[in-house]
């Protein structure tokens, strides 16, 4: 687990991960869990998608959920498959 960089360095969130990413090995299976930035107003400002990430939205208001975990853990174990 780790974090993005500001948004004042690099404007989206796709390419804030896609940087830490190229910093830190991207060549390994992952998944962004993301909360949907409340402060944006709507997940798809973001850019993760847009940038190719596999991304499970938490609601947030709830929280990580159980099932969030569990489905992330599936997603990690299988080869292939797309969140």
């Amino acid at each position: 687990m780790d974090c993005t960089c500001s948004d004042e360095e690099i404007p989206t969130r796709g390419q804030q991960i896609r940087h830490w990413l190229n910093y830190n090995g991207g060549d390994r299976k992952y998944a962004v869990l993301d909360d949907g930035g409340v402060e944006y107003g709507t997940w798809s400002d973001l850019g993760i998608q847009e940038a190719g990430h596999p991304v499970l939205w938490i609601n947030w208001n709830i929280g990580l959920t159980q099932r969030d975990a569990n489905d992330v853990i599936e997603y990690l174990n299988e080869k292939d498959e797309v969140l």
